[in-house]
């Protein structure tokens, strides 16, 4: 136990420990300025390019959803409009009398 007391007192530069530099606290100030207006600089283009890139993502992703739903959407219609325009070119061939003698074979 009696080692463990004096712990300090054994080490060979037991007065600098816990000294500090000559001027350091002088200088402090300035030199902590100059560092943080460096950090400053340097996270705020970084925040710059993240809070500009995520709404860009999201809208991208939207365009996107909607381009895609777009599409699907513009196919179905156009299958529709060639089955409508097939029977319209299909009935238009039909003459008369067939679609007498249709309608009243469905009369019966």
């Amino acid at each position: 136990m009696k080692q463990n007391e004096d712990i300090l007192g054994n080490c060979p530069d037991a007065e600098k420990i816990f000294r500090v530099p000559d001027g350091y606290f002088e200088s402090f100030a300035k030199l902590m300025d100059e560092k943080t207006a460096e950090t400053d600089t340097k996270q705020h283009g970084r925040m710059v390019l993240a809070n500009w890139w995520k709404p860009v993502s999201v809208a991208a992703s939207i365009a996107a959803a909607i381009v895609c739903t777009s599409l699907y959407i513009n196919e179905k219609h156009e299958e529709e409009l060639m089955l409508t325009i097939e029977h319209e070119t299909l009935y238009s061939q039909l003459e008369d009398l067939e679609i007498i003698d249709y309608l009243a074979s469905e009369e019966d």
